[in-house]
């Protein structure tokens, strides 16, 4: 049985996917970046030049309202012990 392919979704939800991606992008930008890539490669509309270049405008505006919105999360003190641990064992 034939089934046609699906219909992509709209653009402004391709923009949405990447101002969430720059959202994650503030915390984890290596998976974040990989699922930017995804998404480029998952929906032609943004081969284009300029709706590429407003995607990355949009993952940028995302990156800084997650910066200016969340504080910097200290990092905790088990951490701090365990990297100074790794960092002595290996002189």
């Amino acid at each position: 049985m034939w089934r046609p392919p699906l219909a992509p979704g709209l653009l402004w939800q391709s923009w949405l996917l990447c101002w969430l991606l720059g959202l994650l992008a503030a915390r984890w930008p290596g998976p974040a970046l990989c699922a930017g890539l995804c998404v480029l490669v998952a929906d032609s509309r943004l081969w284009r030049l300029p709706r590429l270049l407003v995607g990355c405008a949009v993952a940028l505006l995302g990156c800084v309202t997650t910066q200016a919105l969340l504080p910097a999360f200290p990092v905790p003190p088990v951490l701090e012990q365990l990297y100074e641990a790794r960092y002595r064992g290996s002189r």
